[in-house]
């Protein structure tokens, strides 16, 4: 899923999605992803 398109499949804007995420993860969207891909491939 990318990045650009999870705001509307959970009906946030793209502000308020950053906003959130960063206050419960501390990361940014990108970032996160970023952080699960690695931990995916096993880095």
């Amino acid at each position: 899923m990318r990045v650009e398109t999870l705001p509307k499949r959970i009906e946030l804007s793209p502000l308020a999605l950053h906003l959130n995420l960063k206050a419960v993860t501390g990361l940014s969207p990108l970032h996160y992803q970023k952080q699960l891909r690695l931990q995916e491939a096993g880095v």
